[in-house]
């Protein structure tokens, strides 16, 4: 069991590396993806009792989400 936990906490890292790296090539998906990887972590993190990281991901959580609506009120530069 210990080893599918851990797992679990791998991919949930990369799927967070794979969205910042997506959103530093300035898609929308790479911030749905990070989220993704976050909720990941923040059940990684409960399964573990790490209770101080489940509040940090929470917080992670808000920001991504905050992201999501920014950008998708951003208007596109070719918008009149």
């Amino acid at each position: 069991m210990i080893g599918l936990v851990d797992g679990l906490g791998f991919f949930a890292d990369a799927l967070i590396l794979v969205g910042v790296w997506m959103v530093g090539d300035r898609r929308i998906a790479g911030w749905y993806i990070g989220l993704a990887g976050v909720v990941l972590s923040l059940w990684y993190a409960a399964i573990i009792n790490s209770y101080p990281i489940v509040f940090i991901e929470i917080v992670f959580i808000g920001i991504y989400v905050r992201n999501i609506f920014l950008w998708r009120k951003k208007p596109t530069s070719g918008s009149s």
